[in-house]
């Protein structure tokens, strides 16, 4: 595939079958196809991409890959002119079938030093997941420590460019980040909707035999010397590594990952830690859910430190993508002017394909939402207040507006003034059909006002999950005695 030239990162000639397949265009009421030679240059084009900084050109491979946040276009002659058509890399659509899914192990590649990764996985020739794969008992923090190695200039970073996610594993245990993920950023994945039942078919199952002799052939040949007569062992315990790969790299959730829950906060690449995933897929089934004829909301209780901001960003990121949601409006809600301007930074920071606005006042508030603003508004929740007796001559009744609340258990109990009264009652007012999701990162939102101000659950992410992650530290209090004693003089 890459005519020996470990130079290569890509797959050239699966590469250019795969873009042939997912690409076309119309031109005169025709279904046409790319030129061979058209689809030859993108590949050349993607190999060819310069490394000005692992972040920065990371950013732009991923920008010309990721159909949501930027694409690419060929320029054809069609309908007697040159027009630019869209031309996509990879097809996300139908669960991604379309797309060419390989696997190789061993995978050498060059840069100052010559590398060789244990496991790449390849979407349509493109290299989207590394692994770096440990011998049980070896301390995963080194497969951690090599796959940062790997992308420092002395050694290959560019083809950490094109990876979506990197992975540590040794049997026992299973860590992942993404590009420039620090070590202690590396997270463990607790699957909540694969059964013991799927991963036991999985490991089950019988690979075909040329794929099993080639695997075994070059495996153990490469690292304990080639073992005559060597079968596939079907029976055995599910691992945190069976668990991790069939989780992350069964090929329409790598997709989903890939494309949804990597991006970019500012100068840093981010990928979303697992409560993150699953409370976004919940609350995107929960909007789609009416009650009364509006759609649903309700409660996202993740404790502090699990990341509710970067879900939040990526969650609206979600609802604009979505094309079940025709033309969905943000607000963002918040009670304390710098958690106002963190959101509005981060939101900025996230590339939304939606502008970013602030509201200044109440009236601005108020006249944005009149004027049916298509943007992402941050506001403090006191700024409906002060436009109350505004709020009183007219409403909004679109269904597509969604309002997240955050750090809801501390404004929810502020008396006469509370965002009870504040955000539900005056924000309901002039949007009576909006969708509302309240984040709190304490358990104080389990009184029966609080889920009948926002709804029920929709995810809860609770301090003895963060702990078990090794996300925080366990506080230990020590309990002292102190002696009392009265002083008659």
């Amino acid at each position: 595939q890459r005519g020996g030239d470990t130079g290569k990162f890509l797959l050239h000639d699966i590469a250019r079958e795969s873009f042939m397949n997912i690409n076309d265009y119309e031109s005169a009421g025709q279904v046409l196809k790319f030129s061979e030679a058209d689809v030859a240059g993108v590949v050349e084009e993607l190999e060819a991409m310069r490394l000005e900084g692992l972040i920065d050109t990371s950013k732009e491979i991923s920008h010309m890959i990721m159909p949501k946040i930027g694409g690419k276009t060929i320029e054809v002659f069609a309908d007697g002119r040159r027009e630019s058509r869209s031309f996509r890399y990879i097809d996300f659509s139908d669960g991604g079938k379309n797309n060419q899914f390989h696997v190789t192990v061993e995978y050498k590649v060059t840069g100052k030093e010559t590398i060789r990764c244990d496991v790449v996985c390849f979407v349509n020739g493109i290299p989207l997941a590394i692994i770096e794969n440990k011998k049980s008992g070896v301390d995963i923090q080194k497969a951690v420590a090599q796959l940062a190695r790997y992308q420092n200039p002395e050694h290959v970073p560019k083809l950490f460019t094109y990876a979506q996610l990197l992975v540590a594993a040794n049997g026992a245990n299973w860590l992942y980040g993404t590009t420039g993920t620090p070590a202690k950023f590396y997270a463990n994945w607790r699957e909540k909707e694969t059964r013991d039942d799927e991963l036991r078919a999985m490991i089950g199952g019988i690979i075909a035999q040329p794929i099993e002799t080639q695997l075994y052939a070059q495996i153990l040949k490469d690292l304990n010397g080639y073992t005559h007569g060597r079968t596939q062992l079907l029976m055995r315990h599910i691992s945190e590594q069976d668990i991790g790969a069939y989780a992350m790299l069964r090929p329409d959730r790598l997709l989903d990952i890939a494309k949804n829950y990597v991006f970019y906060d500012g100068p840093i690449k981010k990928v979303a830690r697992y409560q993150q995933y699953f409370a976004i897929h919940k609350m995107l089934q929960r909007v789609e859910e009416r009650q009364n004829g509006k759609r649903r909301g309700g409660i996202v209780w993740h404790t502090q430190g699990s990341g509710k901001s970067l879900t939040m960003v990526m969650f609206i990121r979600a609802l604009i993508e979505d094309p079940a949601i025709e033309n969905p409006r943000v607000l963002v809600v918040t009670d304390r002017k710098d958690l106002d301007r963190q959101v509005r930074d981060t939101l900025r920071n996230a590339g939304l394909k939606k502008k970013i606005i602030q509201a200044q006042s109440g009236q601005h508030l108020l006249q944005m939402i009149r004027d049916k603003e298509n943007g992402v508004i941050t506001t403090l929740v006191h700024k409906f207040g002060s436009a109350a007796n505004a709020i009183k001559k007219f409403t909004d009744e679109d269904p597509n507006i969604f309002v997240l609340v955050d750090e809801a258990h501390r404004s929810h109990n502020r008396g006469a003034k509370s965002i009870a009264i504040s955000a539900s009652e005056e924000m309901k007012k002039v949007i009576p059909n909006a969708s509302f999701i309240a984040f709190t990162g304490t358990p104080l939102l389990r009184d029966e006002k609080s889920q009948n101000t926002w709804g029920d659950f929709i995810d809860k992410y609770t301090i003895d999950d963060a702990l078990a992650d090794k996300i925080v530290l366990p506080l230990i209090y020590e309990g002292r005695y102190v002696p009392l004693y009265e002083d008659a003089a």
